[in-house]
């Protein structure tokens, strides 16, 4: 009998006893019906043909003599019958496939033991993949397979389902669960895994930059969706038209992006020069992508940098140096400012202020109302039909001529510049400075400011914006016009070679015409009247008025009385209610006044100036002049020379401190040089006698005259004489240094203090008119202070007396 184990394989039992079968030395019975025993349990393996009645009987007495299987005996078993259940082990091959489905993960069940009969196995699916990832099985428990009878293995496939998502590897876990007929062998879950074949898509983006403005170029990588692994991606640069090394620093390298990460970033110097190009390029290429892919467009995966010299910005901005372009995008109302380069800078299709800034820039302004800003005429204003309009702001002299689609022009700055317009209807501003604005053609608004401005108008549609207190300003009209509604402009020219005419307003006009014949109405104020070349009719209004020779380059004839005049330019006009005449400044003129009080200037050469009626002002000028008087109260002018005058009424001579010899009839007034010390000498009637500016001396001679010294530190003289009339001395300066009263031939001197007036008098001794005789007054000072009568001393008849 043995003493170990026996194991019976395919053997029926019946009330404990065996038959059949054949036994060896590992422990199996041995012979046949042969009933030998075995010292231990005996043990029948699950799935073995039918056992009825097996118990747990004890057997004793029994032994087994050889391992050979021969057992002669028919000894009973001892010890316990024991059922084995099959062993059953699981694996998967190919631990790892593609979700595409080209390659199954195929899980083998396999059992150890007899495969007689059928087995049914089970077990569980868990894992982090769904029923939507793969077919063969779902997940879930209480999952069975079955051994065929015969077969040692059964086997369940998992195909995975391809799809586009992007996604986690996705793992089928399969657990042996417990079950009739069979024991685990492998107690730990067997996974395969799906590999996520959708990987993220890599690209990177197109960017443009601006030279000189950013240093570098930052392109983009993105991944399409975030992937819990590393991605990688090596890139390299290819030129297109820009040059490695003077556009850009050239690099290449290796991406990585770390797991759940969506973007990096490649940084790429720029390099800037003063040179304003067109557009230059290079590429950023993608490539060797790991966990991730590239896109099947290679567009998306090929990044073009275009170097750039404009900016294009959507917010108010000032170019910085180095840069040479701007351009406004977006819809709002936004501005550019140049730099001192060359410029380009580009309007949206709002209403924006460019200004260039200095150097030669272009100004282009698009769409809106714009405002152009330059300070030379080398700009390049550009703006087509249609888009707005708009406005030339220029610091500089500036035409809109050529400009057809420019509206306005408004001049900045104080200096003396001008503006032109084009044959739009333009609006024209002038600024703070002397301006002349020139309409052109069109229906034109000329605003002058301040400043005396010319206005150069074609139309008497033109209008003509001027406030009061900006200025002398003038109108230059090539049509027939009149200031009269225009109260604050002051003067009108007439220009071209039309027949047109010209009239002023209530202020003190200068009304000039062209070469053809002209009508000047200088209405009302005191107005000058220049008709130029032609037959002109000069027609003063109300007030003080002249006419106006002065630019004439021949001898110029007026008579006021008659009402004409030779122009001295060829032509004969008509004068009325003119007072004043200004003759030629060449040319030596005969001007002759009427009942009026009438001024005449003679200016240079030799003059022949007769006041008639009237009291009249003669001013010769240069040359020697025939001041002639007439009736009347008149003056001889010298005031406006710089030299020293001499005159002398009764000789009737004088010189007229510019070189000339002038002779003088019915003249009774003189008024001296404002700078220079004059001699100036009356006659026996009545003078005035003005000695103004420098060291004068005054002689009026016989008659009551009145002598003016002029308020100045200059010593003045006044020469009196015995049988001179009663003088009247003003701006007499007192003291020592001050001015002199020269007597000659004075007999006797009287102060008598009268009130608050100190009475001064002088006789020549006649008698009955010695001291306060009866005989005539012949000086008196009033409102003297500071001289009494005590004041006079016994030496008061000398050689000199002065005031203290």
């Amino acid at each position: 009998m043995r003493s170990g184990a026996l194991t019976l394989i395919n053997t029926n039992f019946t009330n404990n006893t065996a038959a059949g079968g054949s036994g060896g030395s590992g422990g199996y019975y041995g012979d046949g019906s042969d009933g030998s025993g075995l010292g231990g349990g005996l043990f029948i393996l699950q799935g073995l043909t039918t056992v009825s009645s097996v118990g747990s009987p004890t057997f004793s007495g029994n032994s087994a003599t050889d391992d050979d299987g021969t057992e002669t005996n028919n000894d009973d078993f001892f010890g316990n019958i024991s059922i084995v259940p099959a062993n059953v082990t699981l694996a998967v091959s190919s631990v790892g496939v593609l979700e595409n489905g080209t390659t199954n993960l195929v899980y083998t069940f396999t059992r150890t033991g007899p495969t007689t009969n059928a087995l049914t196995v089970n077990y569980s699916i868990t894992g982090t993949a769904d029923a939507t990832d793969y077919t063969g099985a779902t997940p879930g428990t209480g999952k069975t397979i079955t051994f065929a009878a015969g077969s040692a293995t059964a086997t369940l496939t998992i195909d995975p389902t391809a799809d586009t998502t992007i996604e986690a590897n996705e793992t089928v876990a399969l657990t042996l669960t417990t079950g009739t007929g069979y024991v685990i062998g492998t107690t730990a879950a067997v996974t395969g895994t799906i590999t996520n074949d959708d990987f993220p898509t890599l690209s990177i983006n197109d960017i443009t930059v601006v030279e000189g403005k950013d240093a570098s170029a930052f392109l983009t990588v993105s991944l399409s969706e975030p992937i819990n692994q590393t991605v990688s991606v090596n890139y390299t640069i290819t030129a297109i038209n820009a040059t490695a090394g003077s556009d850009y620093t050239t690099t290449s390298g290796t991406l990585t992006l770390a797991p759940n990460s969506t973007f990096v970033t490649i940084s790429i110097p720029i390099l800037n020069d003063d040179i304003n190009e067109s557009l230059e390029a290079f590429t950023v290429a993608l490539s060797n992508p790991v966990n991730a892919k590239l896109s099947s467009n290679t567009n998306d995966s090929i990044g073009e940098v275009n170097i750039s010299d404009t900016w294009y910005s959507g917010l108010t901005s000032t170019l910085p140096n180095g840069v040479e372009n701007l351009t406004l995008i977006g819809v709002n109302a936004i501005n550019g400012t140049g730099n001192s380069g060359n410029n380009i800078l580009t309007g949206n299709s709002a209403s924006n202020t460019l200004n260039g800034s200095t150097g030669v820039d272009t100004l282009i302004g698009g769409f809106g109302n714009d405002i152009y800003q330059v300070d030379s005429t080398t700009d390049i204003i550009t703006e087509n039909a249609g888009e707005g309009i708009d406005t030339i702001q220029s610091s500089v002299t500036y035409t809109i001529a050529s400009l057809a689609n420019i509206e306005n022009l408004t001049l900045t700055g104080s200096s003396f510049i001008n503006g032109a317009g084009n044959s739009a209807n333009n609006i024209l501003t002038g600024n703070s400075a002397n301006n002349t604005l020139d309409g052109s053609t069109g229906v034109d608004t000329l605003i002058g400011g301040f400043g005396n401005d010319i206005y150069q108008v074609d139309s008497t549609t033109d209008i003509i914006t001027e406030n009061a207190g900006e200025g002398i300003d003038t109108i230059q009209s090539s049509v027939t016009y009149t200031i009269a509604s225009l109260v604050n402009i002051e003067n009108l020219t007439l220009t071209g070679s039309s027949v047109i005419n010209g009239t002023g307003n209530a202020a003190n006009n200068s009304l000039t015409g062209n070469t053809a014949n002209n009508t000047l109405n200088g209405s009302d104020g005191n107005d000058t009247l220049n008709g130029g070349a032609g037959n002109d009719t000069l027609i003063g209004g109300n007030g003080n008025d002249y006419a106006d020779y002065y630019s004439s380059t021949a001898s110029v004839t007026v008579n006021l009385a008659m009402g004409t005049a030779n122009d001295g330019l060829g032509g004969t006009d008509t004068l009325s209610q003119i007072e004043n005449v200004q003759g030629s400044n060449t040319a030596g003129d005969n001007l002759t006044g009427d009942a009026n009080n009438n001024t005449f200037y003679g200016y240079g050469s030799n003059d022949t100036l007769n006041g008639g009626d009237g009291n009249d002002t003669l001013i010769g000028g240069t040359g020697n002049d025939s001041l002639i008087g007439g009736n009347g109260t008149d003056t001889a002018y010298y005031y406006l020379v710089t030299g020293a005058v001499t005159a002398n009424l009764a000789t009737g001579i004088a010189s007229d401190g510019e070189g000339g010899t002038d002779t003088l009839s019915q003249i009774e007034n003189i008024q001296g040089s404002n700078t220079a010390g004059d001699n100036l000498t009356g006659n026996t009637g009545v003078n005035v006698l003005y000695g103004y500016g420098g060291a004068d001396i005054l002689t009026g001679g016989g008659g009551n005259d009145l002598l003016s010294l002029g308020s100045d530190t200059f010593k003045d003289t006044v020469n009196y004489a015995s049988g001179d009339g009663v003088d009247t001395v003003y701006n007499f300066v007192r003291g020592v240094g001050g001015d002199i009263l020269k007597f000659t031939s004075i007999a006797a001197i009287d102060v008598q203090v009268s009130g608050t007036s100190t009475l001064f008098k002088v006789g020549d001794g006649i008698s009955g008119n010695t001291g306060f005789g009866t005989g005539a007054l012949l000086l008196t000072t009033s409102a003297t202070t500071g001289f009494v009568a005590a004041d006079v001393n016994v030496n008061l008849l000398g050689a000199t007396f002065a005031f203290s």
